[in-house]
């Protein structure tokens, strides 16, 4: 019974956090998009709260090229997205743009993930990817697959020797608490 009030509080946080977010963002974009369009001037104060969400929705801060042509001097580089916020250079405003929109589906479909039995299976299952991705590891490094690997032998061990030793386990933490 304890494991469905568990479950329970994981479902309603999850649920619940990703629709403020989601509502935030929202917010976030309509007032970003009157600020491009001059009719709010208070952009700047919400830097940080954009970028935080925009860092919970999984977003990378990828550099943006941007390209200037002015009276004979060319010049090329390129911004960093996030500290750029909120800009009106117009191929950056873009980007923030896509920013609001991906932000907006990821906290969408997260809340509709609470609702989808195949994403808690899948949770359960590969419970030590997940927890690798939580902690922002580059899946695309060997040290992630090695740790993957790793901790999803340990998972199934502790899954396993709790289903069939799951009394003595019991005993077992029982003991060492009353030790401490």
């Amino acid at each position: 019974m304890q494991i469905f009030y568990i479950f329970l509080f994981i479902f309603f946080y999850k649920l619940i956090s990703n629709y403020i977010y989601l509502q935030q963002i929202r917010k976030y974009h309509v007032l970003h998009l009157n600020w491009l369009n001059g009719k709010y001037d208070k952009m700047y104060i919400h830097h940080s709260a954009v970028i935080k969400l925009f860092k919970r929705a999984n977003l990378k801060n990828n550099p943006t090229p941007v390209h200037t042509d002015h009276h004979s001097y060319v010049a090329q580089g390129a911004v960093d997205t996030f500290n750029s916020f909120p800009t009106k250079l117009e191929r950056v405003a873009y980007v923030h743009i896509k920013y609001y929109e991906l932000s907006e589906s990821a906290f969408y479909n997260r809340i509709k993930d609470c609702f989808n039995p195949l994403y808690w299976l899948d949770l359960i299952i590969f419970a030590p990817k997940h927890l690798l991705d939580y902690l922002n590891v580059d899946s695309d490094k060997q040290l992630y697959k090695l740790f993957n690997i790793l901790f999803t032998f340990l998972w199934w061990a502790i899954v396993f020797l709790f289903t069939v030793y799951k009394q003595e386990v019991k005993i077992a933490i029982v003991n060492l608490i009353e030790i401490l």
